[in-house]
């Protein structure tokens, strides 16, 4: 926490721009206890905290030395390569949330509130913890390069719980529109219960999951409301090496409104089909 944070204006938007830590220290941020001006964010962006900690507080004070130490420290570190630990649960007005290049970003907990989260480029994230019981809010995911996210193992003797994004996946995805997964996952990583939220996906206008698409995502995007309804338009699946041409044919199909199909690099699809599904969405 700083007493200089940039800006904390009348819409409660805070953006930290000026906060770093000294190598060796270990960030972790949780907003309970925090005072009501924080608690009633709507906008938080961490994203480019790049400046040195001007003034430092805590329940100690000016006594405390730990803090005087990161302030005092000649080699400082951005916050977003030393925060390691993120929990905005108790923030339950936060709509929109940026940690986009946080690279040793490792847990992060969520207000059931949120409604876009921009993560991308957090390499070293291991585990997003979605609220449980409650009708999700979010409308745009970015956790392209999150590649962390498929070696999740957080259940009882090691083993993972079902989901990508924890066993909460399918009311994460519940109003998605804006989707970009990109780099997080290769070959079958997917699991079946990624596939069946994606099904029952009803918003989702734009999906990208390079590197990363199987027939089976396919055939669950074709099957989803989002496609039947028109609602879904781009679909990016490049350099997706486990997908076939009957999947992306059975996508083009059951999906009116696609405009755009990006199969660049998907080594098993034809010839014929990559050259023919463009000129089928623009012709029909």
């Amino acid at each position: 926490d700083t007493h200089r944070s940039d800006a904390i204006s009348a819409g409660h938007v805070l953006t930290l721009t000026r906060a770093e830590l000294s190598e060796g220290y270990t960030c972790a941020i949780r907003v309970e206890g925090l005072p009501h001006i924080v608690k009633s964010l709507v906008s938080l962006d961490l994203s480019s905290s790049s400046s040195v900690f001007e003034d430092c507080w805590s329940a100690r004070g000016s006594d405390n030395k730990i803090f005087d130490k990161i302030r005092k420290s000649t080699k400082p570190r951005p916050l977003r390569n030393s925060l390691e630990h993120l929990d905005v649960s108790a923030l339950h007005y936060l709509e929109q949330l940026s940690l986009r290049g946080c690279g040793n970003l490792k847990s992060l907990n969520l207000p059931p509130s949120l409604q876009t989260l921009d993560a991308g480029g957090c390499s070293k994230l291991e585990r997003i913890d979605f609220p449980r019981g409650s009708k999700s809010c979010l409308t745009a995911l970015d956790i392209g390069g999150c590649r962390s996210l498929r070696e999740n193992k957080r259940g009882t003797n090691n083993r993972s719980l079902p989901g990508l994004l924890g066993p909460n996946t399918g009311t994460a995805l519940t109003n998605i529109v804006n989707l970009d997964m990109s780099h997080v996952c290769k070959g079958d990583a997917l699991d079946q219960v990624f596939c069946d939220a994606l099904r029952r996906t009803s918003c989702l206008e734009t999906f990208s999951l390079r590197c990363g698409a199987t027939d089976d995502v396919l055939v669950a995007l074709a099957e989803s409301e989002s496609a039947r309804s028109g609602k879904l338009r781009l679909v990016d699946i490049a350099f997706s090496t486990n997908i076939s041409d009957e999947s992306v044919e059975t996508l083009a199909k059951k999906s009116p409104s696609l405009e755009r199909l990006n199969l660049r690099g998907c080594k098993k699809v034809s010839s014929s089909c990559y050259n023919h599904i463009p000129i089928y969405l623009e012709r029909r």
